[in-house]
């Protein structure tokens, strides 16, 4: 078995139900995968947003990923969980002999823009 089979067959039994969702309101097809917050080992991520009523400290979150799921940074593109969504900061591939093995990204609570 390839390793990206293997790390899917894992994500299937670990992982949660995802789906990508675009402003507009369209929803990607689902798919397991695993979110886990960053453990904070600098101050990297701690920063918040001031906003009218307080500190908005957004939590950022590992997510990992089947290699045929592709995720991608971008205004408009978010990740789904349940009742949550991520705004997606950063992704890559891990790619291991040539072959992309399974997808990372760094994801951050997604917050409202005011109206």
């Amino acid at each position: 078995m390839n390793p990206s089979e293997q790390i899917r067959r894992e994500l299937e039994k670990c992982g949660e139900t995802v789906c990508l969702g675009w402003e507009d309101g369209r929803r990607g097809a689902q798919y397991r995968a695993l979110i886990e917050p960053l453990r904070y080992k600098n101050k990297m991520y701690l920063e918040g947003t001031q906003t009218p009523i307080g500190l908005n400290a957004r939590g950022y979150y590992l997510y990992i990923g089947p290699a045929d799921q592709e995720v991608e940074a971008g205004d408009g593109i978010f990740l789904i969980r349940g009742s949550r969504r991520y705004e997606i900061d950063r992704a890559e591939c891990v790619v291991y002999r040539g072959q992309t093995v399974y997808r990372w990204a760094v994801l951050r609570n997604y917050t409202e823009a005011e109206t």
